[in-house]
């Protein structure tokens, strides 16, 4: 019989850290295909999931169960909403918007056939509204920037969606959350194996596609349950073993079944909350001088299409991946230095408010865990 994962989660000695790391890795490594050859063909693991699932989709998978668990935590530890999403806006914002910076006026020109067109036809408001939306629209239509940073505005806006169940007092009755979460599954199934699509449209300041949103809200809403669980969820060697030989059933020896999307926020949920709560030595300390994940994700892309349109003839998928990851971390290890790191030192420690009830925990008498903020996204 293992430990409980509420037991082993409340400190801050962990692997979180290291797994984002190796989450923002995975997507420099995955991108590395299409960038110098145009498509996904030959990207590792899409070949081995029978077009299931590429590295990068995976890294993002893992990256919205991560945030989910630490979010939900996050609100519980917050002393009121305004709290809530200051501590949220200073983590996601100051990062990104000098990601948005760097893209826009320094990798786009620089990317485009033409500088001078690319600024005389730059459309500022489009591009200032844009960031300040979390929605990093590419200037000029003609030259991709920064693919990566679609997925910051749906973490945002999953962060909003725990606020609103959270006042709405769902969050404090985990039977709803599950039934949540077997909602958006239900859904996403259907997208896989009916080609269901959603209505709606791109509003005007959502820029978010209806057809993202039951695959990434499955990923967020099984971190939140696997947070509101805790007391009763088992990590253990016999069970972390039976989720990966789980996967790798569904995603390389029957890939047919397309079950391997469905099988992720939950079997990869608890792989990713067991092997982030394994004693791992000093990977447990690997972001104490600084968390480069976060830069990592933000800054990859652009210097990976700025290598490929300098030196293409001489690249191959590893050597562009080794170059890009060298670079980006020199960008990263600068985001955390003088963006992110500063603005963080305004979050202020806060408790769990006395009139709050612990975030789903049944029954309402059950002793509050004290909660102890483990990463620094929370």
């Amino acid at each position: 019989m293992g430990l409980k994962l509420g037991d082993v989660s409340l400190g801050r000695e962990n692997n979180i850290d290291f797994w984002r790391l190796c989450l923002a890795t995975a997507v420099i490594w995955s991108h590395s295909y299409p960038l110098l050859f145009g498509n996904n063909d030959r990207e590792p693991f899409l070949l081995a999931t029978g077009g299931q699932r590429t590295g990068g989709d995976l890294a993002v998978d893992g990256f919205f169960i991560l945030s989910g668990f630490l979010i939900a935590r996050s609100w519980t530890s917050s002393r009121g909403l305004g709290d809530y999403l200051r501590r949220r806006a200073l983590r996601i914002y100051p990062g990104f918007l000098m990601a948005v910076a760097v893209s826009g006026l320094i990798a786009g020109p620089l990317l485009h056939r033409s500088p001078a067109a690319y600024w005389k036809n730059f459309p500022w408001r489009a591009f200032l509204i844009g960031g300040a939306n979390l929605n990093f629209v590419e200037p000029i239509k003609s030259v991709s920037i920064n693919a990566s940073l679609w997925s910051i505005r749906y973490e945002f806006l999953c962060y909003l969606a725990v606020a609103g169940l959270g006042l709405c007092g769902i969050l404090s009755r985990r039977r709803f959350v599950a039934l949540a979460f077997l909602a958006c599954m239900s859904v996403y199934a259907g997208q896989i194996y009916f080609n269901l699509r959603l209505p709606g449209s791109r509003l005007s300041w959502l820029y978010c596609s209806p057809d993202s949103w039951p695959r990434l809200m499955s990923d967020f809403l099984a971190g939140v349950l696997f947070y509101c669980y805790r007391d009763r969820i088992v990590l253990s060697w016999p069970l972390a073993i039976g989720a990966v030989m789980g996967l790798l059933a569904m995603g390389v020896v029957a890939p047919s079944l397309q079950a391997l999307p469905l099988a992720v926020p939950v079997l990869g949920g608890y792989v990713l909350f067991f092997a982030s709560y394994l004693p791992m030595g000093r990977l447990q300390h690997v972001a104490r001088r600084g968390d480069l994940s976060y830069g990592l994700y933000l800054y990859a892309y652009p210097i990976q299409l700025l290598l490929v349109k300098a030196f293409q003839p001489w690249l191959n998928p590893l050597s562009l991946f080794l170059i890009a990851l060298a670079v980006t971390a020199v960008f990263a290890a600068a985001s955390w230095r003088f963006v992110e790191s500063p603005f963080l030192r305004l979050k202020r420690s806060s408790r769990p408010s006395q009139d709050r009830p612990e975030l789903a925990i049944e029954p309402p008498h059950a002793t509050a865990e004290p909660l102890t903020p483990t990463a620094p996204s929370e």
